[in-house]
C-alpha cells in the first residue's frame, strides 16, 4: 500500500485538481490506444486523485492497473486492482483484471481462485469461463478446462477463442492428432483466419515438422501483415530451420512493428 500511494503522489502535479476527471480518462484511454502506455498510467494516476466518489476512483484505478500491466510494473498493476477492488466492494470485471494480472505473474492459483469467484457469481461470463479454462490449462488441469471449453459451447459456440484454447489444450495434454484435426477443420471453415493458421503452425513446430509450420505463419502474415507476433514466430521457425539471416531480418520487422503497429 505504502508503494502504491508514493506512486499516486509522484503523478500528482499542481494542476491536477484542476482538470477534469472524464478529460484525464480520454485522454489516458487514446494514449493506452496508441501503446503509450508510460503516459497512460500517468493520467490515469491523476484521474485517480481527481475523481470525485468511489465509482470514478475505481474505473480510474482500473485503467491504471491495465496501463501499467502494458508497461510490464505488475506489482505496481497488482497494487492499483487491490485498491479497486476494495473501493468497489470486489466487482468481478476488477477481480477478472487481477486475475489476469496473477497469470502473467505466474501466480496461477491465485488467478485461478479470482476466475472461479467471477464464474460463481456470473456463471455465463465468458471472458471469465475462457480465461479460468487458459489457467485450468497452465496448470495442468486438463479435465476442468474441458469442462469449461463444453460450456462456453453451449453458451457462445460462435466464439473463436473457444477453438484456439482447445488446441492449446490439445498441445498441453500432447494430443496432437486431435489438435490437427480440429486446426484443419477451423481454417477449412475460415480460410482467412490468421488465428487459425497460427495454431496450426505451433502444432506443427511441436511435431518438428518446420518447413510446414513456416508456410503456415506465411499465411497469417498474408492475412494480417502488420501483426508484429506472426514476425517473432516466423523468426523462431528460421532459426529452428538454420536459417539465421532471415530469421534476424523477421525478429527486425517484428521489433519495427511493436514500435509502429500501423506502418
Amino acid at each position: 500500500m505504502r508503494i502504491f500511494v508514493t506512486i499516486l503522489a509522484l503523478l500528482l502535479t499542481c494542476n491536477t485538481w484542476a482538470q477534469d476527471f472524464n478529460t484525464l480518462c480520454n485522454s489516458g484511454t487514446a494514449a493506452f490506444e496508441k501503446k503509450e502506455y508510460g503516459k497512460a498510467a500517468e493520467l490515469f494516476g491523476k484521474a485517480v486523485l481527481a475523481g470525485k466518489n468511489r465509482n470514478e476512483k475505481t474505473y480510474a484505478l482500473a485503467n491504471l492497473a491495465y496501463s501499467q500491466q502494458h508497461q510490464g510494473n505488475l506489482q505496481l498493476a497488482l497494487e492499483s486492482c487491490n485498491k479497486a477492488m476494495e473501493l468497489s466492494g470486489n466487482n468481478t470485471q476488477v477481480m477478472m483484471l487481477r486475475g489476469r494480472v496473477y497469470m502473467a505473474m505466474d501466480s496461477v492459483d491465485r488467478a485461478l481462485d479470482d476466475m472461479c469467484e467471477v464464474v460463481r457469481r456470473e456463471p455465463r461470463n465468458c471472458d471469465a469461463l475462457l480465461e479460468r479454462a487458459y489457467a485450468y490449462t497452465e496448470s495442468g488441469k486438463y479435465g476442468q478446462a474441458m469442462d469449461d471449453y463444453r460450456k462456453l459451447m453451449e453458451i457462445s459456440p460462435e466464439l473463436t477463442a473457444i477453438r484456439l484454447g482447445m488446441i492449446r489444450l490439445y498441445l498441453a495434454e500432447e494430443r496432437f492428432n486431435e489438435a490437427i484435426i480440429l486446426a484443419n477443420l477451423l481454417i477449412e471453415e475460415e480460410p482467412n483466419n490468421a488465428g487459425y493458421y497460427i495454431a496450426r503452425s505451433n502444432i506443427e513446430r511441436k511435431l518438428g515438422q518446420y518447413e510446414l509450420a513456416l508456410m503456415d505463419v506465411e499465411e497469417a502474415i498474408k492475412i494480417e501483415p502488420h501483426n508484429a507476433s506472426h514476425y517473432t514466430l516466423q523468426s523462431i521457425l528460421y532459426m529452428d530451420l538454420g536459417r539465421k539471416e532471415e530469421a534476424g531480418n523477421s525478429r527486425r520487422k517484428a521489433e519495427n512493428l511493436s514500435e509502429h503497429p500501423l506502418e
